[in-house]
Formats: C-alpha cells, sequence, structure tokens
C-alpha cells in the first residue's frame, strides 16, 4: 500500500522530490517482496497462515485478488513514478549532461517494472479468472469462488492515478 499512497500523493501534489527522496524505499520494498517469490512470475504469493485482508478471518494460500492486485497495482504505479522521474532527469540533463545516468537508470526501472506487471497482470487471471469474475484466491477452499469488496483495490488505486 506504500508505493500506492506515494503515487496517489505524487498525483494530487506533482511534487516531484517526494518522488525523488522516496525512490529508493520503493526500489527496496519491490525488491524485497520479489525475493519471497519461491515458484514464478516475481509474484508474492500468501502462505496461508494469516489472512491478506481484513474484512474477515479467511485465510489466503498463493496468489489471492487482494494481495494480487494490490502488488500489480504497486508495480504499476512504481513504473509511473520511474516515468516521472525520468522526464525530470531528462530536463536537468538538458542543463548538465553528466546527469544522463540517472535518466537511464530511471527509465530502465520503468521498463522493468512495466514488463513485471505485464506478466503478474497475466499470472493473476491465469490462476483467478474463472471467466466470469476474479475468485477469492487460488485454492479450492470454500470461500475461494467468493467475491470481496476490495479484491480490485489495487487496480483501482493505479488507474485512479493515471
Amino acid at each position: 500500500m506504500f508505493i500506492l499512497i506515494l503515487y496517489r500523493s505524487y498525483f494530487n501534489s506533482e511534487s516531484e522530490s517526494l518522488l525523488v527522496e522516496a525512490w529508493p524505499k520503493v526500489v527496496a520494498m519491490l525488491d524485497h517482496s520479489m525475493a519471497q517469490d519461491k515458484e514464478e512470475g516475481f509474484f508474492p504469493r500468501n502462505n496461508g497462515s494469516t489472512p491478506d485482508q481484513s474484512f474477515d478471518q479467511w485465510k489466503t494460500q498463493g496468489i489471492s485478488a487482494y494481495s494480487g492486485g494490490l502488488w500489480i497495482g504497486a508495480l504499476e504505479a512504481a513504473a509511473a513514478m520511474a516515468r516521472v522521474l525520468t522526464a525530470k532527469k531528462s530536463r536537468e540533463n538538458d542543463e548538465v549532461p553528466e546527469l544522463r545516468s540517472e535518466s537511464t537508470a530511471y527509465e530502465a526501472s520503468a521498463k522493468r517494472y512495466e514488463e513485471m506487471a505485464t506478466k503478474c497482470r497475466a499470472l493473476y487471471l491465469s490462476k483467478l479468472w474463472n471467466g466470469q469474475y476474479i475468485e477469492y484466491d487460488e485454492t479450492s477452499s470454500a470461500h475461494s469462488k467468493s467475491v470481496m469488496a476490495a479484491q480490485l483495490v489495487g487496480d483501482w488505486y493505479a488507474r485512479s492515478c493515471a
């Protein structure tokens, strides 16, 4: 949620300095989360020991609609923030050519996170889309066919700031 809240704050304030200051934390958070993936697709999975949302006590296993949607939204928001930082550095590069490497690094991050979001969205849909709606999680538990109010909040967050 931090990355989505940060992006929303930037979107409402257009404070590029906020993004510059927070960018290392964004990268660290995404890197840490990606390192947790033991299976495929750089997609953090739930371990089945705790709920991944606050509406009830249903535990989730594997990819779930709520945390999976937040993950994809965070990747999309990170890509968008990297694009803003690329543009900022490009403007500065016109004045100080030595800064070109920073602009290139932001651009590479934007591309990386966009590619990851695309792959993660495909994996998310392959595991959770049943032809009619996104299921709660990828298990065969009694509640896996349920729809929760917040399960698309990550997608909503990313799209509301686009």
